[in-house]
């Protein structure tokens, strides 16, 4: 009887979810019991669907991967994309993965506790190569192994976009650390990296301290039950130091990155209340102020000038 009302109550839900997905009025989708039956009515809705942002699935296979892969070659709208703890495997992931070449809307992919093994790693790794918009990836105990994660250091190499890697709980040994360690010492975008649970050993580990010698951006490294030894403990305050280094950094940045948003949304502000026809001194009216041409110089100024106390108005 329990599991009779329990029943009805799910179905109760996704019927509710359904129509909101269909009306276009949610957000959020989060269905962690939802399966691969009830799934295919979901994607379906979502063809049409512009509002849904965030969407997290649960007991979904590779059929349901493929059908929503499908989507987001078209969709542009959702953001965030969580397929934890399902029944993908190298197929489901695989079509996931080629949806990317194509959606420039997902940011954030987690792929956690499915079998997807190097094979779609390296699917991935390829996407990475081209793809701009993937800030987050998250990749914890997928069966990644030193192949995998020598893929994705290539893909590292060129892609400026991922902020997040998590790789934690996979077979990674000093090969594949020794890969991501020298990717990330021209990289510049990835901030946290993920390496809990794995076989990166000390010699990986003492790779990876190295990088940060060099590496400007790396915030967050997790290297927990990696059979480091206490060899590595010489390295350890130099890797604290380093991580504090580029944290500090980072939030400078950012803080000028905001400072420029800012200035920037201050100067159209101004250039859309200008007057069309104000009046010279002499008397005589001004040229109109054509917005847009102004607008397209503006996004084209070198960044430099917004970091200071420069007046813009001189290069437009």
């Amino acid at each position: 009887m329990e599991f009779e009302l329990a029943a009805d109550a799910l179905a109760a839900v996704l019927w509710a979810t359904l129509t909101e997905v269909r009306a276009g009025t949610v957000k959020e989708v989060h269905f962690r019991r939802i399966g691969e039956g009830d799934a295919t009515q979901l994607a379906d809705a979502l063809r049409t669907n512009t509002s849904v942002k965030v969407l997290d699935l649960g007991e979904i296979g590779d059929a349901c991967a493929t059908q929503l892969a499908n989507i987001l070659r078209t969709n542009t709208s959702v953001r965030e994309l969580y397929l934890t703890s399902n029944s993908i495997g190298e197929a489901g992931a695989t079509q996931l993965a080629d949806a990317l070449r194509t959606n420039t809307s997902v940011k954030v992919l987690d792929l956690g506790d499915s079998e997807i093994g190097d094979a779609c790693a390296t699917q991935l790794a390829d996407v990475l190569r081209t793809n701009t918009s993937v800030e987050k990836l998250y990749l914890r105990q997928t069966s990644i192994g030193d192949a995998g994660a020598t893929q994705l250091a290539d893909a590292l190499r060129t892609n400026t976009s991922v902020k997040t890697l998590d790789l934690s709980y996979n077979s990674i040994g000093e090969a594949g650390a020794t890969q991501l360690a020298d990717a990330l010492r021209t990289n510049t975008s990835v901030e946290e990296l993920y390496l809990y649970d794995n076989s990166i050993g000390e010699a990986g580990a003492t790779q990876l301290a190295d990088m940060l010698r060099t590496n400007t951006s790396v915030e967050e490294l997790g290297l927990y039950g990696n059979s480091i030894g206490y060899n590595i403990g010489a390295h350890t305050q130099d890797i604290y130091d380093a991580l504090a280094r580029n944290a500090a950094r980072n939030a400078a940045a950012r803080r000028l990155r905001e400072q420029a948003w800012r200035r920037r949304r201050t100067l159209l502000m101004c250039l859309q209340r200008a007057s069309v026809d104000e009046r010279a001194p002499g008397g005589d009216a001004a040229p109109p102020i054509d917005a847009s041409a102004v607008l397209l110089r503006v996004a084209a100024l070198p960044e430099e000038l917004w970091k200071g106390p420069t007046s813009i108005f001189q290069y437009l």
